[in-house]
């Protein structure tokens, strides 16, 4: 019998680079989600160290949506610090919060729904998130009227209802 000869390692293999788990990882995080056929994680991976063009713009792409995704989570710290600093809410719009709280979810749900990447919606679903704690804040420091448990739970059962309104009754036609 002919011995089998090994295949001819390429600078990758013997690296190891395309055999490590987080590198694959991050090129399916990239790449899998392109429709372009020149850009999937296969292609992509097995250029590295020199990324052709089509798979550099788009790790670049998402480089930036991660980026700015970072940043967003630091948009509402100032508001929430002087909250807690000041441990008072004085001066801030219940009403303008709520509004918002849904202005920030639609935006994000929408992306959701369509099924966009995190890294296309990202901030807008963190400034959300913060924007709740926000409300929670006010509810918790507002002195003049105190917010009471009877609003805080209408304000609950109306954000449930809406999720459930976006999420189960509304069809993909009409998403826009």
């Amino acid at each position: 019998p002919r011995p089998k000869t090994p295949p001819k390692p390429s600078i990758h293999r013997t690296m190891g680079i395309i055999d490590n788990p987080l590198i694959i990882s991050l090129g399916n995080w990239a790449w899998s989600s392109d429709p372009s056929p020149d850009v999937t994680p296969s292609k992509c991976l097995s250029s590295l160290p020199l990324l052709t063009t089509p798979c550099l713009t788009r790790l670049i792409a998402k480089s930036i949506g991660i980026a700015i995704i970072c940043a967003s989570s630091i948009n509402k710290a100032p508001v929430m610090a002087n909250i807690l600093k000041s441990k008072s809410a004085a001066g801030l719009s219940l009403a303008a919060s709520y509004g918002e709280v849904i202005m920030y979810s639609n935006a994000a749900f929408y992306n959701i729904l369509r099924g966009n990447p995190f890294t296309a919606y990202g901030e807008t679903f963190v400034v959300q998130l913060q924007t709740m704690i926000i409300v929670g804040l006010i509810w918790f420091w507002k002195d003049d009227p105190k917010v009471g448990w009877d609003k805080i739970g209408a304000v609950f059962v109306v954000f449930v209802l809406y999720l459930f309104v976006v999420f189960k009754v509304l069809t993909s036609d009409t998403y826009y």
